[in-house]
């Protein structure tokens, strides 16, 4: 069985918008990434690029909506999200973990906190194309196919 994300393919899904976001990371490429999906869908977004504690404190603000925290190193994601979690309790959290030992720790200890592995963004996108051009992404839920189309 196949199941579309969202409504069908004749309404256009459009992302929430007016959002202010904060994206913390190491990994300057992917971080600059985020921020620009995120503003070309009309949200507000502020970049921290390797920010200390201090700096962390001083830009995080009382008004944000969601901190995503990018990095292909599982120690910086971990200690950012934590930290995070310590000045902002409760705010929406999106984290890139590889390992899911401590993806699974960081979830139990913040709930607020969503994290996903490298793969689990980019392998969807890849079966999706390799399935069909038309499918923009394709993933396994239980028993069911998730598909999201171009």
């Amino acid at each position: 069985m196949v199941n579309h994300a969202g409504p069908p393919p004749e309404h256009e899904v459009v992302p929430p918008t007016g959002r202010t976001l904060l994206v913390i990371g190491d990994d300057e490429d992917l971080g600059q990434s985020v921020a620009d999906h995120a503003q070309r869908w009309g949200n507000h977004v502020d970049r921290l690029h390797r920010p200390d504690d201090d700096e962390l404190r001083r830009r995080l603000p009382a008004s944000v909506d969601g901190v995503a925290v990018v990095s292909r190193n599982d120690i910086v994601a971990l200690r950012y999200a934590l930290l995070v979690e310590h000045l902002a309790p409760g705010v929406r959290l999106v984290v890139t973990i590889f390992d899911r030992t401590v993806a699974d720790e960081l979830t139990r200890t913040v709930p607020n906190c969503t994290v996903l592995g490298m793969t689990d963004a980019i392998v969807p996108a890849l079966l999706g194309t390799c399935v069909s051009p038309d499918l923009a992404s394709l993933q396994r839920s239980g028993d069911q196919l998730l598909v999201v189309l171009r």
